[in-house]
């Protein structure tokens, strides 16, 4: 202010000299030397403050806060685990955390941070849950990506965990840090992990879907042998190279030998391959684990090794796969990617062993599929063609279907005419059986012969529904030799 003063003073003498200044000027001029010289003694004020520390990295800094150590010197440890099983791996890693058993807890750190605003709303400690189904009734929400503050319990150690379960990555990967001498603590940490893990399996002994690669719960429809019309020493073959396989572990690993047995059931479409599927896994509900696939459920060969892995893990297990010709093709077609089928035959059949693994695999065209995977030993050892039903099997077939629409036949529908009816039949599959029973319900009802409760129909119904069923029998059998003729001819163009 001495300086604004002085030169104050200076410039009102200016208007008594002979450089005369007039008052507006001088007045103006005072004003803005005024101002600056206020500033600078604002600044420099200011400047004479001590100034608050800020930190060059909020986040380095409050990790490095909550481990007691610079964040260069933490001990870090990363562990990855199977993607088939990321929901058991984000039940497993929750389970550390809640109940009477808990080892771990998470601490709100952030909202003691000095610095939080800083790192308000980053994506880096957003928490992010989904909903995961932890039986085939049950789901849960659980986190499956995010940044936590964790202290254990009993020692109040602290430790940085990261957790990514296929959530940005492709793989469940689990991150901890902390300071160098806790190392024994992160390690603990895992073995809490793989002991959760183990302790809350989901899946162990349950029945599962496989869908390219990941595992999910399924409900099966309840099925017993009694339901399905197939010749009894069939029957018996399936049940000893799988069932009985599995029940025989054992005794089988006792002799030296792979309690293991690969099976595919051949037949044409409609043949009730899938219900006898159902009626393997109804007969180990609760024992055995089951794993169902379709050829379509398989894209790579990742998801071919995740299915062996994932029924190694949970053996005894059998592993259905409907349709296999669909990536078991005969690898010299044209345009057939063979990476998938080459995995297929290596987990089958190489450097590691199946224990306590069933394979049953169903097809419809056995020509089409890869010698290599039908006809080398190790690989499917038991293959078993179901034959078209015989007129017994056929009879038996079409009574249980009207039996299952509460349905019967009238006084017209002789012992002569049914027996006529069952020889037109020749030819035709399960699935053929169950529609002509359908055809003869329908027609039934159509005429007024049932009560909503229980139908009866006449001769008349099931002559005229065998005729329209064979119509179409033979409409799909003209189509399906078009097909091929068309295929003949494609690759006679190459």
């Amino acid at each position: 202010m001495g300086i604004t003063k002085r030169t104050a003073a200076y410039l009102s003498k200016l208007a008594d000299s002979e450089y005369s200044v007039p008052t507006p000027v001088v007045g103006a001029v005072n004003y803005l030397i005024d101002s600056f010289f206020a500033k600078s003694e604002e600044l420099a004020l200011r400047n004479s403050r001590p100034s608050k520390w800020y930190p060059a990295d909020p986040h380095a800094h409050v990790r490095e806060l909550w481990l007691g150590c610079d964040l260069h010197t933490a001990f870090t440890l990363n562990q990855s685990y199977p993607t088939w099983q990321r929901s058991l791996n984000a039940f497993a890693f929750s389970k550390l955390f809640v109940g009477e058993t808990a080892t771990y807890r998470v601490v709100s750190f952030l909202d003691s941070y000095e610095f939080k605003e800083s790192l308000k709303g980053s994506y880096a400690y957003r928490v992010q849950s989904e909903k995961v189904s932890i039986s085939l009734t049950e789901s849960l929400t659980l986190p499956v990506f995010g940044n936590f503050f964790v202290e254990h319990i009993a020692t109040g150690k602290h430790l940085f965990v990261s957790l990514d379960l296929c959530y940005e990555s492709m793989g469940c990967v689990i991150s901890v840090m902390a300071n160098p001498a806790d190392q024994s603590v992160v390690e603990q940490f895992f073995a809490d992990v793989s002991a959760s893990i183990i302790a809350n399996d989901i899946y162990y002994k349950k029945c599962l879907s496989f869908v390219r690669g990941r595992l999910d719960f399924m409900g099966v429809k309840p099925t017993t042998w009694e339901q399905i019309i197939i010749k009894p020493t069939i029957r018996d073959q399936i049940q000893k190279n799988t069932v009985q396989i599995l029940d025989s572990m054992d005794k089988f690993s006792g002799l030296g030998m792979t309690p293991n047995q690969n099976m595919i059931l051949i037949s044409p479409p409609g043949m009730a391959k899938t219900t006898i599927f159902r009626a393997v896994s109804n007969d180990v509900e609760g024992r055995i684990t089951r794993i169902w696939c379709t050829g379509k459920s398989i894209d790579r060969s990742d998801d071919v090794t995740a299915l062996f892995d994932a029924a190694r893990s949970l053996s005894p297990c059998i592993v259905i796969i409907e349709d296999m010709d669909l990536f078991g093709g005969d690898r010299s077609s044209l345009g057939h990617d063979n990476h998938v089928l080459n995995e297929f035959l290596a987990c089958l059949d190489g450097a590691q062993e199946n224990a306590g693994v069933v394979v049953m695999a169903s097809t419809n065209d056995i020509a089409s599929m890869d010698e290599a995977l039908v006809n080398r030993p190790g690989r499917f050892d038991m293959k078993i063609e179901m034959p078209l039903p015989d007129e017994k099997d056929r009879s038996e077939m079409l009574r249980s279907f009207l039996r299952g629409f509460h349905s019967g036949p009238n006084e017209s529908v002789t012992q002569d005419t049914w027996i006529t009816v069952i020889k037109m039949t020749e030819g035709l599959t399960g699935d053929y059986m169950k529609s002509l029973a359908r055809a003869v319900v329908i027609r039934a009802v159509s005429e007024g012969c049932s009560n909503g409760k229980a139908c009866t129909f006449t001769a008349d119904h099931l002559t005229a529904a065998v005729e329209q069923v064979l119509h179409n029998y033979h409409i799909g059998k003209r189509a399906k030799k078009h097909h091929q003729f068309e295929a003949d001819i494609a690759l006679a163009k190459v």
